[in-house]
């Protein structure tokens, strides 16, 4: 069944994040970032691979592709009520009640993906100083509208301090050879947070370059 918000807090295994001092730089963002993705990885649910939480909120969709096979698909606001068609379809007093069963279910996940969203947004906020994050907050509304992704966004985008010499280091930790001997997930690992880097960095990765990469890491491995 899907989680209420206290649950969902519950779960996280950084309640708090490490406070950022000033202005934000990569290192501190990185932590954050890697904190932020354990506490949403924490979070059971079924969308996406199945395996990955609610990490999809955290990352963009080129790295969440680095790390499950199946994309995120968020769910969408069913409304208060089901829809008239759904109902005008329904042929007996069964078909109606399987309806609003289905209905409640999606407004449940629609509210449990909200608050693990809006849970991550109030502790970014709270790990970062209000004057680096204050142009994306509402004057009525402050952070309501605000995901978790677009707040991760805006602070690498305008504060994440990587040079060229630090990204073309980034070109070789890509395809670096993959150890035979480790789990495949190291490799993948390896993968997506070269893939995070580099978007940080404001140089995208293609998805050939992506698939390259692997291949090359692979291929050297021997």
């Amino acid at each position: 069944m899907p989680l209420k918000a206290d649950q969902i807090e519950a779960l996280f295994p950084n309640p708090v994040l490490t406070p950022i001092v000033g202005e934000p730089t990569h290192e501190g963002l990185r932590l954050l970032q890697k904190e932020i993705n354990k506490n949403l990885s924490a979070i059971p649910s079924n969308l996406g691979c199945g395996t990955k939480g609610f990490l999809w909120l955290s990352t963009s969709t080129t790295v969440y592709a680095t790390i499950s096979s199946v994309p995120f698909t968020p769910p969408t606001n069913p409304q208060s009520t089901p829809s008239s068609a759904d109902l005008a379809a329904c042929s007996s007093a069964k078909d109606i009640a399987a309806v609003h069963a289905n209905h409640d279910l999606n407004v449940k996940l629609y509210e449990e993906y909200m608050a693990a969203d809006r849970l991550s947004v109030k502790l970014i906020t709270n790990a970062v100083e209000d004057i680096f994050t204050a142009s994306l907050a509402n004057e009525y509304t402050g952070y309501a509208s605000v995901t978790t992704k677009e707040l991760l966004k805006h602070l690498n985008d305008e504060y994440s301090d990587i040079d060229d010499a630090q990204l073309s280091a980034n070109l070789v930790t890509i395809g670096a050879p993959y150890d035979p001997n480790t789990p495949i997930e190291t490799l993948w690992t390896q993968i997506s947070d070269a893939v995070a880097f580099a978007e940080a960095g404001h140089s995208k990765f293609s998805s050939e370059q992506i698939l390259n990469a692997a291949v090359t890491a692979v291929s050297a491995s021997g």
